[in-house]
């Protein structure tokens, strides 16, 4: 049987654990170091522990190859973030925490869209907000895995034309779409038309991650008679596959 105060130390343990994310071991650790009525100095310790050895595993990891990962997209008004987060894993890729970086990153290089750069790992989206860089050694301590950026780019659209994302498979957030293929496609829009354009935006960009197949809504037609009888017109399009290089080619995984 538990004592009372065994039941009180789990019950602190499981809560660290749950608010920081980090191992059974090291909160074990810091609940030892400060006691059970100082989680928050405990909380504090934890993350300036993770941070030193976080750097000290990013720099061991740093030559293991990144081949797994997930490409990922966040459009905000006329402008589409578009970011590739590789992994050693798919296990990892798969993994909440790997996730929720991606999504930062995403969210990070849209808002830094406004202003020039020159490096992207200082990036971040306040004075007080931790950098790109260092969210990466955070992941890394938590997952011990290399993980890098090997794509980080963002499209500005004209203000009359509306841009729609899609990925494949779908994962992520309800803003930040992740998948091994995103898309993005650029549209003008005739006044007086019912169809939705967030339908029609959400179709073209599941046929441009299809690409090479027969037009899936309706093999006869081709895309520009579908987009042209629903009043629309394609501006541009980009389809992004995880591992592609600046000349489209993917390299083995």
């Amino acid at each position: 049987m538990f004592t009372s105060r065994q039941l009180i130390r789990s019950i602190a343990l499981k809560e660290l654990r749950k608010k920081t994310g980090y191992s059974y071991v090291n909160c074990r650790k810091a609940i030892n170091e400060f006691g059970l009525n100082n989680l928050n100095e405990a909380v504090k310790w934890l993350k300036e522990m993770a941070a030193k050895e976080g750097w000290e595993k990013a720099a061991k990891l740093s030559g293991r190859p990144t081949k797994q990962g997930v490409v990922s997209v966040l459009v905000e008004n006329n402008k589409a973030a578009i970011v590739e987060v590789n992994c050693e894993t798919d296990f990892v890729s798969r993994n909440e925490n790997f996730k929720q970086l991606v999504s930062l990153k995403c969210i990070y290089c849209s808002a830094a869209s406004d202003r020039a750069f020159s490096y992207m790992d200082s990036l971040r989206t306040s004075e007080n907000c931790k950098s790109i860089k260092e969210l990466i050694i955070e992941a890394i301590s938590k997952l011990g895995e290399n993980i890098s950026i090997s794509k980080a780019q963002v499209l500005i659209a004209q203000p009359n034309v509306q841009l729609f994302s899609y990925a494949h498979p779908r994962e992520g957030t309800e803003a930040v779409f992740m998948g091994k293929y995103v898309s993005v496609v650029g549209l003008k829009r005739t006044p007086n038309i019912t169809f939705p354009t967030e339908t029609l935006g959400e179709q073209l960009c599941q046929h441009i991650i299809g690409m090479r197949q027969a037009f899936m809504l309706n093999p006869s037609q081709t895309v520009h008679e579908y987009v042209t009888n629903h009043g629309a017109s394609i501006v541009d399009f980009y389809r992004f596959e995880m591992n592609e290089n600046d000349n489209g080619e993917v390299t083995d995984s």
